[in-house]
């Protein structure tokens, strides 16, 4: 009888084992969220911003143990801006802001997210992402992200407008918030840079390379809505260039299936006040991308000093517990519904 290598079995092992994880953990937290908004108690958004944590808990949980590991690398202008913004292991950023960021590849926002997780007073629980209205209906996770206040656009003017006026102006009333927004409404790939091009032509746009040309209107009416303070974010990935882009290296299957992630995430931190009209800023700011960008593809970083910040949930044990939770549940619910049927 052949005897099968413990390689062969190694990636459908734990490809299984992330699935199990992470479906049964989605469904814990959309199971209590319902529980929650049933009871309708006086804590009821208290409680639903604790599970936004939990779910980004779960996502770095699934990255540490499926995954080859990360490092954030925190860099800033220079030493000044450093101590303005980084002190004792915590990011000093304001708590009611939007944030604005290039899009290099679909999971940036996780990092955005661990970023406000660990590193900002425990933001991760009050940060709400603009993402495309079809995410909302995915199961499981599109009923978690509506409990999230998650902004969904059909991306038309006419339809998003006023569901965004709405949705930013309740946002803008809590005591926390970071709005999480990607001017450039897609990622870089080949096919969008050359999309952005051509409407650069058109348009008597600057041509740009390292990003996109970003849209307008909907930082317009987040700035109108929720005032002018922008954290802006510029991440680079190693091992990615101007032709080997982000999305086409480190894409969702390569990071949960076959679990490569990018070994190490630089994140360009700065804080602004918009002070003139949006559209001439955002110009102004994303030439500024545009020329950090290419200095991180032919450098290899981006310009300034920098503090590394490992992607970690915390203590081991934790992990264990967490593991071994998600594991009991699913394998009671097997007995309970499956064998003894």
């Amino acid at each position: 009888m052949p005897i099968i290598s413990w390689r062969l079995l190694y990636w459908p092992i734990r490809q299984l084992l992330f699935g199990i994880v992470f479906f049964s953990g989605c469904v814990t937290i959309v199971s209590i969220q319902w529980l929650i908004l049933t009871i309708n108690g006086r804590h009821t958004q208290e409680w639903l911003d604790d599970s936004k944590r939990w779910f980004i808990q779960l996502l770095t949980f699934c990255t540490c143990w499926f995954t080859s590991g990360t490092t954030l690398r925190l860099v800033f202008k220079d030493r000044e801006a450093m101590a303005r913004y980084y002190n004792a292991g915590q990011l000093q950023l304001p708590r009611r802001a939007i944030v604005i960021a290039n899009h290099q590849m679909y999971t940036d926002w996780l990092y955005i997210w661990y970023l406000a997780y660990r590193n900002v007073g425990d933001m991760g629980a009050h940060i709400y992402i603009i993402m495309k209205e079809s995410l909302k209906k995915l199961p499981i996770l599109g009923y978690g992200m509506i409990n999230y206040s998650f902004v969904f656009l059909a991306r038309n003017w006419q339809r998003d407008a006023e569901k965004m006026a709405c949705q930013f102006n309740e946002t803008s009333k809590r005591d926390s918030f970071w709005m999480l927004i990607f001017p450039e409404g897609t990622n870089m790939s080949h096919n969008n840079r050359e999309k952005s091009h051509q409407w650069a032509r058109k348009t008597n746009k600057p041509i740009w390379n390292g990003v996109l040309l970003p849209r307008v209107k909907g930082l317009q009416l987040a700035v109108k809505e929720m005032g002018n303070q922008v954290i802006t974010l510029t991440m680079g990935y190693k091992g990615c260039s101007l032709d080997r882009m982000a999305q086409d290296v480190f894409n969702v299957v390569q990071l949960y299936i076959w679990g490569n992630q990018p070994p190490l995430v630089s994140i360009l931190i700065d804080v602004q006040t918009i002070d003139r009209e949006v559209e001439p800023w955002i110009e102004s700011h994303w030439q500024e991308k545009e020329n950090e960008m290419l200095h991180y593809y032919s450098n290899g970083d981006f310009d300034g000093v920098y503090v590394d910040v490992p992607l970690v949930v915390g203590d081991k044990l934790v992990h264990i517990l967490l593991l071994g939770a998600l594991l009991s549940s699913l394998v009671a619910i097997y007995y309970k519904y499956l064998v003894n049927v």
